[in-house]
């Protein structure tokens, strides 16, 4: 058996609905045991902000 750790993460929209639907996801994948999960922490935005013209 595989381990695999993830850090996920979401810049738009309700991020935290967005990091839940990720995990629920791999939940359903009968192949995938995610056996825990981290509290989500949200921080304010830092680096060099690019317009991408979206």
């Amino acid at each position: 058996m595989s381990v695999a750790f993830l850090s996920l993460g979401s810049n738009h929209g309700d991020r935290l609905s967005v990091i839940q639907q990720a995990v629920n996801f791999l939940s359903n994948d009968n192949s995938i045991e995610v056996r825990a999960a981290s509290s989500f922490y949200e921080t304010e935005p830092w680096g060099k902000k690019i317009n991408l013209g979206l």
